[in-house]
């Protein structure tokens, strides 16, 4: 789990915004949205459509929801 925080500086006010990240693995997100009621189609190495890779920074998953 990472934190990536900010503070957007406007001219009469301040705010900070906390992003906390946390990673997945291929096989916790399957097992994860299987548990939910979800049925992965197929997992991808970006939101275009690439081709999964274990090397690939980013996972995008097309699933279909089963359950309730």
């Amino acid at each position: 789990m990472t934190l990536d925080k900010y503070t957007i500086i406007q001219k009469d006010k301040s705010r900070v915004v906390y992003n906390w990240l946390q990673y997945f693995n291929r096989d916790f997100l399957q097992q994860k949205l299987k548990e939910n009621g979800f049925d992965v189609k197929s997992f991808y190495s970006d939101v275009a459509g690439t081709a999964f890779s274990k090397g690939s920074p980013d996972i995008a998953v097309a699933a279909v929801k089963t359950q309730g």
